[in-house]
């Protein structure tokens, strides 16, 4: 992932033809990469510039104003390239997606039951963790991974056998995530990590995702006996260096989740593989083994649903902090502006 030497490839390729809409658009996916959001925007405009049927375009310009939170622009944006193309890959998910945050209801049955229609003809329109969101339907959402899987990645879910392994060793666990860092899954698992017991595992973090060192960073990669950034590294080179270290179980906590490296997995980066609480729904691949969970997230009957063989909990599958400190504070009504009576919606996701 050599993004700096990518990007100086695309100004040197303009150079050369100015007027290339697909080089400009190549820049802009670079640029998205680097975090350079308003100089991949400028990039995209061109390419549209010099191509005004660029769906693409148009499609990844939803995209970035997606990441930045401007869900207006990113309506206009995947709408336009709904109308130029509306059969890009997952691209109806993410025009209905905006719709959502724009709180744009006019035609949300009609919507969903589109989307559902083309899922169950397998058909690439929305993202797995979109389907989540969509759908209280673990069939839609198994589709759709399957789906997405197959399209995307090879998974042939080669098999690793675990050679030499004393008795005596300790089990080497690989946790993947990119989300080391202040954010809702590490303020779960901090103390999960903690509480391992070392005279029976080691424990090695594979991070890729933003460089943020919050507390949380530093908390966290304190209980790991190796934390290794593995951010620019590429999903070959990870897999090559968790053989190497030779990992015992690899635990992927995103899934499909923001920032996810999921091709690691389907090339098998450890002999054992499991998916654990990112992502709640099934991957739909047969490199993952297992997938923990608790019989209220994924009751028996929805088993058959699963490609992963399902680890139960006895009660929850979400693990928690037991040092966190509960504020023994009480809010009153009137100080949060609320009316004395009445039931009161609450969302603090994102929050």
């Amino acid at each position: 992932k050599k993004f700096n030497e990518a990007l100086e490839d695309c100004y040197k390729s303009i150079t050369i033809n100015p007027k290339n809409a697909k080089t400009y658009y190549n820049r802009a996916i670079v640029q998205k990469e680097l975090k350079q959001y308003d100089m991949a925007i400028e990039s995209l405009n061109l390419a549209i510039q010099y191509n005004p049927n660029y769906a693409e375009a148009y499609k990844n310009k939803g995209h970035i104003f997606s990441d930045l939170k401007n869900y207006n622009e990113a309506f206009k944006s995947f709408s336009q390239a709904f109308k130029i193309n509306p059969n890009l890959d997952n691209l109806l998910g993410s025009l209905i997606h905006t719709k959502h945050c724009i709180i744009e209801w006019k035609s949300f049955d009609k919507d969903l039951e589109e989307l559902a229609d083309k899922i169950l003809k397998k058909n690439r329109v929305c993202s797995p963790f979109q389907s989540l969101m969509f759908f209280d339907s673990p069939e839609l959402q198994s589709i759709t991974a399957q789906t997405y899987v197959k399209e995307k990645y090879s998974d042939k879910n080669d098999l690793i056998t675990v050679l030499d392994k004393q008795p005596d060793k300790k089990i080497r666990i690989g946790y993947y995530s990119a989300d080391f860092r202040n954010h809702a899954m590490s303020f779960l698992f901090a103390n999960l990590f903690e509480l391992h017991d070392k005279s029976k595992f080691e424990l090695i973090a594979f991070s890729f995702g933003p460089e943020k060192k919050d507390e949380m960073y530093y908390r966290i990669s304190a209980a790991f006996d190796q934390f290794i950034n593995v951010r620019l590294k590429s999903d070959d080179d990870v897999i090559k260096l968790s053989r190497e270290l030779k990992i015992d179980i690899a635990v992927d906590l995103m899934a499909f989740t923001q920032y996810h490296r999921f091709g690691i997995f389907t090339k098998r980066c450890a002999p054992i593989q499991v998916n654990y609480l990112g992502y709640p729904g099934t991957s739909g691949a047969k490199c993952f083994d297992y997938i923990i969970a608790d019989k209220t997230i994924i009751p028996e009957k929805n088993q058959k649903y699963y490609s992963e063989k399902i680890v139960y909990m006895p009660d929850t599958y979400q693990v928690n902090d037991s040092t966190k400190k509960i504020s023994d504070k009480v809010f009153t009504r009137e100080e949060l502006g609320l009316p004395k009576e009445g039931f009161v919606f609450c969302c603090f996701n994102q929050s």
